[in-house]
């Protein structure tokens, strides 16, 4: 599996919780949120940075993933942006999108969440589709088909065992005898 690292993960962010239009050329002027989202010109970082620089004040990121605030650094760092993280829990960052969308605030820029709470905010209708040419680096199940939004994680679950409580010849073998233990 390839990934891209640190602030090359975070410009591919920049533009989740915009939009794509499907945008063959960029037009002259301030392009919409919906043009930047799905623009692929190989001059696409540098328009995506001219945007967020001209826009003004800080990159608001919101963010479930202990590490995305070293990710923050390098990418201010590198891009000349201030941003203002904000971390909490799943549920809070979901619950804080959504109700600042039903209040009329649409304040973050970028919103990192775990697959469940993003789909919630799909369905809610606060995301729109993305293009980017990195999509093509990730494994193709990081990115839902609607294009809202992509994981840049995978998180591994495993079942294991205490061998000085359990014999190796005792594990169960099946799904059905861990239910009968």
């Amino acid at each position: 599996m390839r990934m891209h690292k640190g602030a090359v993960a975070l410009a591919a962010l920049l533009a989740i919780d915009v939009a794509a239009a499907g945008a063959a050329d960029m037009p002259k002027g301030t392009p919409s949120v919906e043009q930047m989202a799905g623009y692929q010109g190989a001059d696409r970082e540098q328009k995506l940075l001219a945007a967020a620089k001209a826009e003004g004040g800080p990159l608001s990121v919101y963010h479930v993933y202990p590490a995305l605030t070293k990710v923050i650094a390098a990418f201010s760092k590198k891009y000349g942006l201030d941003v203002k993280p904000w971390r909490s829990g799943s549920e809070a960052v979901l619950q804080r999108v959504v109700n600042e969308a039903r209040s009329g605030r649409y304040d973050a820029d970028v919103v990192q969440n775990n697959a469940p709470e993003n789909e919630a905010t799909w369905r809610e209708k606060l995301l729109l589709p993305v293009r980017s040419p990195l999509q093509a680096d990730l494994i193709p199940e990081a990115t839902p088909t609607h294009h809202a939004w992509v994981g840049f994680t995978i998180d591994v679950f495993i079942a294991a065992y205490n061998p000085q409580k359990l014999r190796k010849e005792d594990l169960p073998s099946s799904y059905e005898q861990l239910l009968d233990p």
